[in-house]
């Protein structure tokens, strides 16, 4: 793989992850994981102009998540650990099932998905360059959509 970008934050051990699709090209097996759960994964040898690492293990394709910051959970009504629904509104609405929700005061509110996630995307936002792309989470146990009040 080339043009592969490398991201912080550090973390007590080191890894790599990857969409699905980069798995196939690689010809690896990955599961798909929450940042940071390495446990009994496939290693990988990562080399560019700077030197190279080989880690024993620690490559995964990730799943996806929302990093809230406490305030914006309270207001959206969940808790780190929660799984929920991420509906995309668009002129063609899609929902992601089972996002996991991160809440840190470290960090931004940002919904994280993978190139794969992101490419089923780009249609839409290609079509819809003048208007910005939105989404709202959804309950992951009613269909109700959150609102800036507490989940129902």
């Amino acid at each position: 793989l080339s043009r592969v970008a490398v991201l912080g934050p550090e973390r007590p051990e080191s890894q790599v992850e990857i969409s699905l699709t980069g798995a196939r090209v690689l010809g690896v097996e990955v599961s798909v994981r929450l940042s940071g759960d390495i446990r009994d994964t496939p290693g990988i040898r990562l080399w560019g102009e700077r030197g190279e690492v080989t880690l024993a293990r620690g490559l995964v394709a990730a799943k996806r998540h929302i990093h809230m910051t406490p305030r914006a959970a309270q207001l959206q009504g969940v808790k780190h650990g929660d799984l929920v629904r991420l509906q995309c509104l668009t002129a063609r609405p899609l929902i992601f099932e089972d996002v996991a929700v991160r809440v840190s005061d470290k960090f931004a509110t940002y919904a994280h998905l993978d190139f794969d996630e992101a490419f089923s995307l780009i249609s839409i936002i290609q079509h819809r360059l003048d208007r910005r792309l939105s989404a709202r989470m959804i309950s992951s146990r009613a269909a109700a959509p959150f609102s800036a009040r507490k989940a129902r």
